[in-house]
């Protein structure tokens, strides 16, 4: 890759985006077996936010039954 090659050349376009509404237990799977860091959340075809295996960890040591719930339940809390 050259210095000003377009970015196209090193992106990732088989993107994998979870909804909202879905469980954590199901990103934490999607994230683990993929071996992605980070995957966007979206509502319809609006991208809301993104989530990462480092949200993973700190919501496994702050939040008990954390797997259960859906990403939409967590959002605003602080960690």
């Amino acid at each position: 890759m050259k210095k000003n090659d377009p970015i196209s050349k090193i992106m990732t376009t088989n993107i994998i985006a979870v909804h909202q509404g879905q469980k954590l237990s199901d990103v934490r799977h999607i994230i683990v077996e993929s071996n992605i860091h980070h995957v966007p959340v979206i509502d319809g075809k609006k991208l809301v936010g993104l989530i990462s295996f480092s949200d993973f960890m700190k919501l496994n040591i702050v939040i008990s039954g954390a797997d259960e719930r859906t990403i939409d339940s967590i959002v605003d809390q602080q960690f």
